[in-house]
């Protein structure tokens, strides 16, 4: 499932619009709303309409390794 490169949400495949950079890096948008909003190079974090969850966010950073990690730091920080 491919997330959104404006809004960060997760959609299903047959859904959205995937375009391709001269680059070569795949852009996904869920909607014609982020493709629009990107195209006029809006900031997704002072758009409205956005749903700013922590969970959501973890899930796309990756930082859900982050706190297994602190758990580790604690456990080493109350042996030494």
């Amino acid at each position: 499932m491919p997330a959104c490169s404006f809004c960060k949400k997760m959609f299903k495949e047959p859904r959205g619009l995937t375009m391709f950079t001269f680059d070569g890096r795949a852009v996904n948008y869920c909607s014609s709303k982020c493709r629009k909003n990107s195209a006029l190079n809006r900031d997704p974090r002072k758009v409205k309409w956005i749903k700013k969850d922590k969970e959501s966010a973890n899930v796309l950073e990756g930082s859900s390794n982050s706190h297994s990690n602190s758990n580790l730091e604690s456990v080493n920080k109350k042996s030494d």
